[in-house]
Formats: C-alpha cells, sequence, structure tokens
C-alpha cells in the first residue's frame, strides 16, 4: 500500500472535512459549514471573541474547542455508521439520560465529555 493511502486510513471522515487543505490544522469555517454552529456559539465554546476565530483560527483555544467536538462527531461517526447520520443525531436527537437535550446543546454547555462517554456507553452495549 502506497504511503498516501495508509496516511489517509489514519483520518477519520470528521478530521478530512474540516482539516485545512495542507492539514496541519482544523479549519473552523469547514467546522462551522460541517456542523452548523455560528461562530458566536464556537467562540463561547472556545472561550474567545468571536474575532479570534477569523482571525486567529490556529489558536489553542479555538483549536481545542473544535477538536473536541471533531472527536465527539468521529465517536458518534462510528457509531452511526455515517458522518449525515452523526451529524443529524448531534444536532437534533435527544438524549434521554441527559433530559433529553441534544448533544449538540450539551456541547454548548461544556459537557462534550459527557456526550462522549454516552457514545462509548452505546458502543459497549451499555444503552440501548
Amino acid at each position: 500500500m502506497e504511503k498516501a493511502a495508509i496516511g489517509q486510513g489514519l483520518l477519520g471522515p470528521v478530521v478530512q472535512a474540516v482539516a485545512e487543505p495542507e492539514g496541519r490544522y482544523l479549519d473552523p469555517r469547514r467546522f462551522l459549514n460541517l456542523t452548523g454552529m455560528q461562530v458566536q456559539d464556537l467562540a463561547a465554546l472556545a472561550g474567545v471573541d468571536r474575532n479570534t476565530v477569523a482571525r486567529n483560527p490556529r489558536s489553542p483555544k479555538v483549536q481545542n474547542a473544535v477538536g473536541a467536538v471533531v472527536r465527539l462527531l468521529e465517536s458518534a461517526t462510528e457509531v452511526a455508521g455515517d458522518l449525515n447520520r452523526a451529524l443529524l443525531w448531534y444536532r437534533h436527537q435527544p438524549i434521554e439520560a441527559y433530559r433529553f437535550q441534544t448533544p449538540a446543546e450539551l456541547v454548548a454547555k461544556g459537557h462534550a465529555d459527557a456526550v462522549v462517554a454516552y457514545l462509548d456507553d452505546l458502543r459497549h452495549g451499555t444503552y440501548s
């Protein structure tokens, strides 16, 4: 197998969708387009001013916020079977265990780790 093909196998569909063309950083604009999130929501999640998202998209805070949701969506894609179903789930599916909040609502409140834990439980058969 060629090196390029091996390298592509390392990146999940969400990372591939939001990576900058040169592939070293996650692109917040691509992330916003993919998730339907608003700039101000990403800024709040990152704890930065909304202008920082556009002016300094490679800032550690922006990259960490985008990365947390990307990891969650990669996990959801694995559970759901494809990226479109994972995005639909993320935006619209209420989770009973979290008082019927959607994953997007939980992430906005700073609970991305709880959503990842929920997905891990689903993967291992804890929730039906």
